[in-house]
């Protein structure tokens, strides 16, 4: 009886975890992050369930973490307060499984993306110079809202 309840446990756990994946597929591309001292603040335009579109911000400390320099999708990561010039890569080359460093296109073959770069300090105190984050795997559309980890944005 035990196993069966981790089993559904797992399931709701898992299917909550791919609802707050995403954002990208229902929300413009044109996103941007906003740092003010303690917060990073995603924006983003995002179509509801009933087609609207609504403009919410998110506050990505919610949904990345800094591990030793490197940017990782983590619940309540607080990442801003080790991580600086944190922008997106709107512009990013993806061939197979290669991406092109942040910054770097090729006129014509360059696709929108959900990249997220920043300069983030390592246990040691160095920097990691443009750590980056596919956003699309940890934020979400919620019903028009930016979302993750069951964090959901407010109307900007």
């Amino acid at each position: 009886m035990k196993t069966a309840t981790f089993v559904v446990g797992a399931a709701v756990a898992l299917s909550h975890l791919a609802s707050a994946q995403a954002f990208f597929g229902t929300c413009d591309s044109n996103w941007y992050v906003s740092l003010t001292t303690d917060r990073a603040w995603m924006y983003a335009t995002c179509k509801s369930k009933s087609g609207t579109k609504i403009t919410s911000r998110l506050d990505l400390n919610y949904c990345v973490g800094n591990n030793n320099g490197n940017l990782v999708a983590n619940n309540s990561g607080r990442f801003r307060g080790s991580c600086t010039d944190c922008t997106p890569d709107r512009d990013a080359l993806v061939i197979g499984d290669v991406d092109l460093p942040p910054g770097i296109t090729i006129p014509g073959l360059s696709e929108p993306s959900s990249i997220l770069t920043c300069n983030c300090k390592r246990k040691d105190g160095s920097i990691t110079l443009s750590s980056t984050l596919d956003l699309n795997k940890v934020v979400g559309n919620s019903n028009g809202y930016l979302s993750c980890y069951g964090h959901t944005g407010e109307r900007a």
